[in-house]
């Protein structure tokens, strides 16, 4: 959680004024505000008016998905809003309520509201005669139970909540056969023009989303699982003239499943354009997706305890590309679905597919790298993750000029030691096909130069095995009538990039990917053909425009395509290190310090090697320790099909850094910086929380008080102690007997709700769960004074809260004091600068938002008896 978002709810807590009882009653309102505020935006928000698609599709018989069976119950403070009482709220700036009015309608703070026509959940607190704070109270405060069945709900046009103006929506088949259609026809979106930077794309072709359903269930203990299940085919032409660095989404088609009236499950197919620099692009992408994307986990009391990826995927691309001056550039369709419940986020998955291009030229020399990426991951409340990102390395190209001949190097490859290239001669206006022989030569890093005799074909097209590369080699091309080589190209190799997805502390496992790479000359490329051109050579040229595939594909044309593509791929197997080194207070994962190499704790090497070449290039070969990186223990190997890895036995803590690293043929690939994960500890939870007064006294009591410590991957059982510290400091009161509290001696006044040190147990019935629970207390605090009791506005408080629970002598928990309240400053000033102030929090510790002292008579429901509770 943000520090921004924990000292949102801290600080408003601290705004509370609410007429005091002199007797404890049973009033059900949960003592936990959540971290956000209401915004004039959401207050205004209203249902979505059913779509004209969907109106249209429903008039031919189609039906929307939705969730069915599903249940729920309110927890008895729960009230609807009516549209009478809704019209008499009125809120000038975001967080505060005006009610300085005094209209008929003044909601009571000791209720939670409910708008039965749209996804708005508030519960207020009054701050002063005219004004009062509108927050989002916590999920367990508004549902005593939710269930959402393990279901799979397949979408139709009838779902339809939006549609992008311009494209053409139209359904075929039925059930299983079932296909949603997006034709564009030259359909232009102006995303952005400001001065001089703009971004116009022009889409022609169409989307093809078949049998598209969603997977899902959400429980308050029995787990959660979000699954977006489709075969996609897109067949786009996209045009993009762009001068900006930003990233830009298109939203083409969106749909709705409802969930009854508890919520509702969106997705949304766009179109995502990232580029960085002054680009024209034209791209022809051909590429299906078949895909099952989403994760699935344990719950407890609405806390996600476990993430579990359970995606899978099979694909193929194929782009035909041109491009103008340098560029960065990614342009694609992203799909996404989210999961509400009634206006709280549950979970979000993603997944985005699509070309992903770098082009470079110096004047003399041309490089580009043209690939697929696709990439997806989600959030579980406030946890995000990723499941997969891959890239797929389509086209390599150097070209040199020389002397009226153009020479094209479309591969010098270090890794399966070939070159493959092809060269025209001009004449006149015209470009012929160089038929001859030729020589291939390598100048190495000592300056030697070694050659290897070569011959086109007919098409000017040449391929040379057995040539052995590494990096820092330049490779040229020499024609018998010209006296010079060509202008160097580098040595490469088709692995560009390493996805670390996560480092995970508790189980010792890193996950992660090596971006493959397709090459069909990898698979035509054999030490007999030396010199020689295969057969059948220019259908696999690299740079074969996707237009030959131009089409939504059969299902067994599909099949075929994606067979065809992992066939193709030249795929890392062998080796992969881990660098860690300590994360720095407020450092991202992605951009390490400049001390990196200076820090880092643990090294492993990678190695080189020589792939087999057949249907897919797997590397097999043993490690050669040799390189820059010195071994140390954190090692793996890389042996999946597709590049992906698990790598296990591996030694991180909780506030690293991790790297992963891999050596071929003298070239290092590195991920960027990810920071370990591996348990959840969530804020206290409390079971019947109840609170009153009378003359002189303040009374709290629960039934119980707890924090939930869960492995996100591992079904092991976290282990220790956990100490719990909940108290405020009652500044402004005359407090009798205040309490010295050792973790917060900032706090004078100390009313303490507890303080305890206790040991964590399982959790039956949620492996990989534990829990440490107080147990049942009550608490009497004693004024001086019946002001203090009567008239809250003398005895705002200081809500401190502890969590500490140590893992590898690491402090995962989280310490907050909030030394200022509504008496200290205006309730205005504090919403003003909620989003630029933070929190000082104990080094290593995590930001969490805190449970305020109130004043008022509350208790929270008694959640029902769990095992292990």
């Amino acid at each position: 959680m943000k520090k921004t978002q924990a000292l949102v709810l801290a600080l408003v807590v601290l705004l509370s004024y609410q007429k005091p009882a002199v007797c404890q009653q049973s009033i059900t309102v949960n003592p936990v505000i959540s971290d956000t505020l209401i915004t004039i935006q959401e207050f205004r928000s209203t249902a979505p008016v059913r779509h004209k698609i969907a109106t249209q599709a429903m008039a031919k018989g189609e039906k929307p998905g939705e969730f069915t069976g599903v249940t729920y119950r309110y927890t008895n403070n729960v009230r609807p809003l009516s549209a009478r009482q809704l019209s008499q709220l009125a809120m000038k700036q975001d967080g505060l309520l005006d009610i300085s009015s005094k209209p008929a309608f003044i909601p009571h703070p000791d209720t939670v509201y409910v708008d039965p026509r749209s996804d708005l959940v508030f519960q207020t607190m009054q701050v002063s005669d005219a004004q009062m704070l509108m927050l989002r109270p916590r999920l367990s405060a508004v549902f005593e139970d939710i269930e959402i069945p393990e279901q799979e709900v397949g979408v139709t046009l009838a779902n339809t909540i939006s549609l992008a103006e311009g494209i053409v929506a139209s359904a075929v088949g039925y059930g299983k056969e079932y296909a949603v259609n997006l034709v564009f026809n030259k359909t232009k979106f102006q995303l952005y023009q400001e001065k001089k930077d703009s971004l116009i794309v022009t889409l022609t072709g169409q989307i093809t989303v078949a049998n598209p359903r969603i997977e899902g269930k959400y429980s308050k203990y029995n787990g959660y699982k979000l699954v977006f299940k489709t075969s996609e085919q897109v067949d786009l032409k996209v045009d993009a003239k762009m001068t900006f660095s930003d990233e830009k989404e298109i939203p083409l088609w969106g749909t709705e499943i409802k969930a009854g009236d508890l919520g509702k499950c969106k997705l949304t197919v766009s179109l995502l354009i990232t580029g960085d620099g002054q680009v024209n692009l034209t791209a022809d992408i051909n590429q299906g997706i078949d895909i099952a994307l989403g994760a699935k986990g344990g719950t407890f009391f609405y806390v996600p305890t476990s993430i579990d990826n359970i995606s899978t995927l099979d694909h193929y691309c194929n782009i035909g590309y041109t491009v103008k001056s340098k560029l960065s550039v990614f342009a694609g369709i992203l799909c996404q679905a989210n999961l509400k419940i009634r206006s709280y986020n549950a979970l979000d998955i993603y997944a985005r597919g699509g070309m992903e291009g770098t082009v470079e030229t110096d004047g003399t020399t041309l490089t580009a790298d043209i690939g697929a990426r696709v990439k997806a991951g989600g959030k579980v409340v406030t946890k995000s993750f990723t499941v997969l990102d891959k890239y797929y390395s389509l086209y390599k190209l150097q070209i040199a000029d020389m002397k009226g001949y153009k020479m094209f190097i479309h591969e010098a490859c270090a890794y399966g030691d070939y070159v493959v290239g092809e060269v025209y001669r001009e004449n006149g206006s015209d470009s012929v096909p160089y038929n001859g022989s030729l020589t291939v030569m390598v100048r190495h890093a000592d300056n030697k130069i070694s050659q290897y005799p070569a011959r086109t074909d007919a098409q000017g097209l040449f391929v040379v095995s057995g040539v052995p590369l590494k990096k820092g080699d330049k490779v040229m091309i020499k024609v018998p009538d010209v006296t010079t080589p060509g202008s160097p190209v580098e040595a490469t190799i088709p692995f560009r990039s390493i996805a670390l997805f996560a480092a995970d502390y508790f189980n010792g496992t890193a996950y992660g990917s090596v971006a493959a790479s397709r090459s069909e000359w990898a698979r035509v490329v054999k030490p007999a053909a030396q010199g020689q051109v295969p057969a059948g050579a220019k259908q696999a040229l690299q740079n074969t425009p996707a237009s030959k595939l131009k089409g939504i594909a059969a299902p067994a044309e599909f099949a075929r395509r994606m067979n065809d593509f992992r066939s193709s791929l030249t795929v890392y197997s062998g080796p992969i290190g881990f660098v860690t080194m300590p994360a720095p207070a407020k450092q991202t994962a992605s951009s390490p310090p400049q001390t990196a190499s200076a820090r880092a704790q643990t090294v492993s090497a990678p190695a080189t090697g020589k792939p087999a070449v057949g249907q897919a290039l797997i590397r097999n070969q043993p490690a050669d320790l040799s390189g820059t990186i010195k071994a140390k223990s954190n090692t793996g190997t890389v042996n999946s099909p597709l590049g992906m890895f698990a790598v296990s036995g591996l030694e991180f803590n909780p506030g690293q850094l991790v790297q992963a690293v891999v050596e071929v043929e003298g070239f290092t690939i590195v991920s960027d910086w990810v920071e370990t994960d591996g348990l959840l500890v969530s804020e206290i939870e409390h079971e019947q929380l109840v609170s009153g007064s009378n003359l002189k006294t303040e009374n709290l009591s629960a039934s119980n008080s707890f924090v939930i410590v869960s492995a996100i991957r591992s079904t092991s059982v976290p282990e220790g102690n956990v100490k719990l510290v909940k108290g405020a400091d009652a500044k402004h009161a005359s407090l009798v007997s205040p309490a010295k509290v050792p973790e917060f001696p900032e706090a004078a006044r100390a009313t303490l709700w507890f303080s305890q040190t206790i040991p964590l147990r399982p959790v039956e019935g949620h492996p990989g769960t534990a829990i440490a629970g107080t147990g049942e207390w009550q608490r009497a605090f004693q004024y001086q004074s019946p002001a203090d009791v009567i008239d809250p506005a003398k005895n705002r408080k200081h809500p401190f809260e502890l969590v500490s629970y140590t893992f590898k002598n690491q402090e995962l928990g989280y310490r907050i004091f909030i030394d200022q309240c509504v008496s200290c400053t205006t309730p205005a000033n504090v919403v003003q600068k909620l989003g630029s102030r933070q929190q000082t929090i104990l080094p290593g510790m995590q930001q969490k938002s805190p449970a305020p002292a109130r004043t008022a008579p509350v208790v929270q429901p008694k959640a029902p008896v769990r095992p292990g509770i």
